[in-house]
């Protein structure tokens, strides 16, 4: 190579690296260095806008939802989140300069493009304004403005001033909204009860009008495996919830949640989950039919003795499976033996409702923990994620499909249809008494009195595990059998 080409290539090296330490320099001081040092100054602990701007890093303009949970004011909040945008902003656009001067491909298509955006005065005029509405779209946002206000060569100072001011209103957008989560929470918890009332109520009439009476009648003539079942169902996972509701470092309201699903017996999705598992469907009527009406019974009496502090008063308990369990079960075996023919008609979009209502119990106090957790002191807990009761809450659906398979007799097929009847349990009871039995009046409006609302969020995420679990257990044994 002659000497001026490595000398011209020596130069071009040294001006790259140049931009590059212009670009770390920048982010540094103006993103790192001055929110941090005016922080003190106020008084502000470091890791709380060294945290923000780990957020903001990752977020962007969603990283003020966790202002609280930092500790830090509006104020502060919006002028490390300013401070981040513009060291960003700078820090990108000369990294880009720096890009351009390592390739020559680079340069030229930077300067074909400047050359057909001069013929379009209107966007060099007003096209760096538009940075302040670029900075908000998804994908685009902080890190990707820089970089079209660079291609398209606008001036460097108007649209790094409008791409951080529509960051700082992007950031301050997010903490009104924040202010007013709580309006948010309530209604994921609406939305999650009114989910409740459609999924209790439909599963019943679903659960009815998939089987003809003779089939329901049937399923329960072996007393042997019928009484089986019932022990299975209500004293043996009963029994094993409450050992493990015993076990140190399990919350008392997530430990209630879990002795509500123990005593739910009745898997009101046991058919589908039964041909998966290639079980047998002969047995599967009798299975979800009567242990939801013993639940019905069974649960009033027994919650209250397995956790007097959280079920003092039977009635509470009973309400809410009266109405939305036993009336349509009664109402749904009625129609069943007088019009067969119209509610097997009904019974696919009986089971759509179903599905629909139990997503809206997901999302609804799923929808509440999330948005709880941003806000750091909601109603809803994350410390449900922080204990071992996702750990308690597979060991007991473990444990109770553990004990129907070896209930089920000698036929292997029996064995699999009651250990997933036992394993799954029977939601919707679950989900009636502990997303309503603890509704009080308050001010002329109803709330929801569950510690932090422990106890419905236990039994929703031991509802969703044991859904997604049976569903891979059943392919298992299918894969298995074959």
């Amino acid at each position: 190579m002659p000497p001026e080409d490595a000398a011209k290539g020596s130069a071009e090296q040294g001006s790259v690296l140049k931009k590059v330490g212009k670009a770390l320099l920048y982010f540094i001081v103006f993103a790192v260095a001055v929110p941090v040092g005016v922080g003190l100054l106020r008084g502000i602990p470091a890791a709380s806008i060294l945290s923000l701007i780990a957020a903001a890093l990752l977020l962007q303009a969603g990283a003020p939802a966790f202002a609280e949970v930092f500790g830090l004011n509006p104020p502060a909040v919006i002028f490390t989140m300013a401070c981040f945008a513009l060291g960003m902003v700078l820090a990108i656009r000369e990294a880009c300069e720096g890009l351009a001067l390592s390739s020559v491909r680079v340069q030229k298509w930077i300067d074909s493009m400047k050359q057909k955006t001069e013929k379009y005065p209107q966007i060099e005029k007003y096209g760096p304004v538009s940075c302040t509405l670029i900075a908000w779209i998804p994908g685009i946002g902080l890190y990707g403005t820089p970089i079209i206000s660079w291609i398209l060569q606008w001036k460097k100072i108007i649209s790094t001033f409008f791409t951080v001011l529509g960051f700082v209103i992007a950031s301050i957008f997010v903490l009104f909204f924040m202010s007013y989560l709580s309006v948010f929470i309530e209604i994921f918890v609406i939305v999650g009860m009114i989910g409740v009332v459609i999924f209790a109520v439909t599963s019943m009439l679903s659960m009815v009008f998939t089987f003809t009476m003779p089939q329901i009648l049937a399923s329960l003539r072996d007393r042997r495996f019928v009484i089986l079942t019932l022990l299975a169902n209500f004293v043996l996972v009963p029994l094993v919830a409450y050992l493990i509701t015993r076990f140190p470092g399990l919350p008392q309201d997530y430990g209630t949640g879990l002795l509500i699903m123990a005593s739910a017996g009745g898997a009101t999705f046991l058919l589908k989950y039964a041909k998966g598992a290639k079980g047998n469907p002969d047995r599967v009527g009798g299975l979800m039919i009567l242990p939801s009406i013993v639940t019905i019974a069974f649960m009033p009496l027994v919650l209250p003795l397995l956790s007097p502090a959280a079920f003092p008063d039977p009635v509470r308990i009973a309400l809410p499976l009266v109405v939305l369990l036993l009336i349509p079960l009664a109402l749904a075996l009625f129609a069943r033996s007088r019009y067969e023919e119209a509610t097997t008609r009904r019974a696919p979009l009986v089971t759509k409702l179903s599905a629909v209502g139990l997503g809206m119990v997901f999302v609804g106090f799923l929808g509440a923990v999330i948005f709880g957790f941003f806000i750091g002191k909601a109603q809803l807990n994350p410390g449900l994620f922080l204990s071992w009761a996702i750990l308690a809450a597979i060991l007991l659906l473990f444990i109770a499909f553990g004990i129907g398979y070896l209930l089920g007799g000698p036929v292997e097929a029996d064995r699999r249809v009651l250990g997933m009847g036992t394993g799954l349990r029977n939601l919707a009871a679950a989900v009636a008494v502990g997303g309503l039995c603890f509704l009080q009046p308050s001010g002329g409006k109803i709330i929801h009195t569950a510690p932090n609302t422990n106890i419905i969020t236990m039994v929703v995420v031991t509802g969703l595990i044991g859904i997604i679990l049976f569903t891979y257990l059943g392919k298992y044994l299918a894969k298995k059998s074959t």
